[in-house]
């Protein structure tokens, strides 16, 4: 049995409560994500196929894609410590996946992606986007001359934009920036001392610390999350070393620069409700952006693709679908 696997026998009903929200046919004899994914993809042309990535340091990535690779690809990169299976909406969504090539992956350190416990594998921030190129030649090794628009939730974004410090951005033709701070100081103080605190703290304590991360994901205001849902955010991140979360925030880097030598279309997606980053980021973004445009999700926090899951699919679908044109 994989980490994805246990995470979702402990939330065996998550899909389930996912189908009747978007009206698809419920999903019987849920006994793994991997199984739970491919019942949904009936209607899907290539199906559920795992990805083989091979990263720097030797290090395994664990991606997964859905759909025809000469369709539109997007890669989904999720927030520090979370993994591929927060994007569990989009991956059922026959509204979001009738006609693109969508791609998914744990970072290193990160549920079924290798976890080395030598915090030397995080603190480089060369590796991230080493990992991210991978993922990207992956994913586009049937068509090696195709581009790529990737989906940055939070973290997500620093990530691509040190791919794009590295690699140039060549191999993109757009962003999706989902609840980013561009700003140090648009993000959450309180949180990032939560994550930083949590390094050397016992199991028990650390589970608390991530728990109360991910109860503030939803905006202030809002409903909770139901314990299903707060399940698989959790699940995805309690496998994560201690090593990832000391080595990633040991690096440091400088990426407005990067983030405002962009010549490609940028959608900036901001929830107005967000207690983790501050809802004012999306304007700063929008100013150093050169090809920016802004949308503001009124009922969402930190996790719009899973508050307001309709509009961020149809938006998202249809940034998409312009930049390959």
């Amino acid at each position: 049995m994989n980490n994805s696997q246990f995470v979702f026998i402990l939330t065996i009903l998550l899909l389930t409560t996912i189908s009747a929200q978007f009206d698809e046919d419920p999903v019987s004899s849920v006994t793994s994500p991997i199984n739970s994914f491919a019942k949904y993809d009936n209607f899907r042309k290539g199906g559920l196929r795992k990805l083989n990535v091979t990263s720097s340091n030797n290090i395994r990535l664990y991606a997964e894609q859905f759909g025809d690779s000469k369709d539109p690809t997007v890669i989904f990169i999720s927030e520090f410590m979370q993994s591929r299976l927060v994007w569990a909406p989009q991956l059922i969504s026959k509204q979001f996946t009738e006609d693109l090539h969508l791609v998914f992956y744990d970072a290193r350190g990160i549920l079924d992606s290798d976890k080395p416990r030598d915090v030397n594998f995080y603190n480089n921030v060369s590796f991230v986007a080493d990992d991210l190129n991978a993922v990207i030649t992956a994913a586009t090794n049937q068509y090696p001359n195709k581009k790529v628009t990737i989906v940055g939730w939070s973290y997500g974004m620093d990530i691509t934009l040190l791919y794009v410090q590295k690699y140039g951005q060549s191999k993109l033709n757009g962003v999706v920036s989902v609840c980013y701070a561009l700003n140090d100081e648009d993000f959450s103080a309180a949180i990032l001392e939560s994550v930083s605190s949590s390094v050397n703290l016992t199991y028990e304590d650390m589970i608390e610390v991530r728990d109360y991360l991910i109860r503030n994901f939803t905006g202030e205001g809002l409903p909770p999350l139901e314990e299903t849902t707060r399940l698989v955010f959790l699940g995805g991140s309690i496998f994560t070393p201690s090593a990832y979360i000391s080595g990633s925030l040991s690096s440091e880097f400088n990426i407005v620069e990067t983030y405002t030598s962009l010549t490609i279309p940028i959608l900036i997606i901001s929830g107005a409700k967000d207690v983790a980053t501050n809802p004012r980021a999306a304007n700063f973004a929008l100013e150093k952006a050169k090809n920016g445009t802004v949308i503001v999700f009124e009922n969402s926090g930190h996790i719009p693709f899973w508050e307001e899951t309709k509009k961020f699919n149809e938006v998202v679908r249809k940034f998409v679908l312009n930049v390959n044109k």
